[in-house]
């Protein structure tokens, strides 16, 4: 092939292949920006409905008034407790119905999904615990739940500081 026609011949692909988007990419698609951001937001609620959870089952025991209320099995505070309860059991399929997280953000869902299995274990052994207390059976269940409970938000926190530090595309 003549030199012309090669040079000509190799402009016609570079067109080509830059049009067909081959080239060099400039980031991610608007797609891929908006996928993201659904994600991370949905991640976002869940972080702040876990904490919200525990910080109300950490506020009814220690207020001296709901704890005497729990002993005595008052129905409206045990009701509270439950809702509480039932938040940390949707953990991991809140986590999950998520979807796959993109790329950069997997190891944010790995941790909550690990802060899931804590959270949700924590959320059993308070209702055991709370079950044997009332009959009085000490608070061991609890403090179990308490130790499970507290190693959770840490796992919350180490998700949330995944999240923060992964890049946004």
């Amino acid at each position: 092939m003549p030199p012309l026609r090669s040079a000509a011949a190799l402009l016609l692909v570079a067109i080509v292949l830059g049009a067909a988007g081959c080239g060099g990419s400039s980031g991610p698609s608007q797609e891929d920006r908006q996928s993201e951001q659904r994600w991370r937001s949905g991640f976002g609620r869940w972080g702040n409905d876990m904490v919200a959870a525990l910080n109300g089952i950490s506020v009814l025991f220690s207020n001296p008034s709901f704890v005497d209320r729990l002993q005595r099995g008052d129905a409206r505070t045990s009701a509270r407790l439950a809702t509480y309860e039932r938040r940390l059991d949707t953990c991991g399929s809140r986590v999950r119905a998520l979807g796959d997280a993109p790329e950069a953000l997997a190891q944010a869902r790995e941790d909550a999904l690990r802060a899931c299995v804590l959270l949700e274990r924590g959320s059993r052994q308070v209702r055991r615990g709370v079950t044997e207390w009332q009959g009085g059976r000490g608070i061991d269940g609890i403090d179990a739940a308490t130790n499970t409970l507290g190693v959770a938000q840490d796992e919350i926190q180490r998700a949330r500081g995944a999240l923060g530090s992964a890049p946004d595309e």
